[in-house]
Formats: C-alpha cells, sequence, structure tokens
C-alpha cells in the first residue's frame, strides 16, 4: 500500500508547503513527474503535466502547436 498523503482523507484538511513553489496549500497533493515520488501542490502538478505533455507532443513545443507546417 502506497504511503502518499492521498491515502490519508484527513490529508484533505491539513496544510502542506509544496516543496516546489514553496506556497502553502490544503488538499490532496499532487505527485511529481520528475521523480515520481515528491508530493507538490496541485497546481505544480497541472504545470509539470502540461509541460511533459508539451515536451512529448511529436518533440514539438507548445510554440509550435498552432503554426501551419
Amino acid at each position: 500500500m502506497s504511503k502518499l498523503s492521498t491515502d490519508n482523507p484527513k490529508a484533505a484538511q491539513k496544510r502542506h508547503k509544496c516543496p516546489k513553489c514553496g506556497k502553502e496549500y490544503i488538499g490532496y497533493p499532487a505527485l511529481s513527474r520528475e521523480d515520481n515520488k515528491t508530493e507538490i501542490c496541485p497546481r505544480c502538478g497541472l504545470n509539470e503535466a502540461l509541460f511533459f505533455y508539451a515536451e512529448d507532443l511529436n518533440g514539438r513545443t507548445c510554440n509550435s502547436w498552432f503554426k501551419e507546417e
């Protein structure tokens, strides 16, 4: 069984400090995609997800999404 904070329902009521941005948040943490074990705030988790998705999108960056090829 995983020992992440999401296994504990009281984690949603507890204050956490994000190691990535340093801000405090209340709620369930996100799992960092960088090391797959660090718990980060949901906002940083979303930013990482979008960044990794953009990098993986056919090797193109988000700047090239809307340019005609």
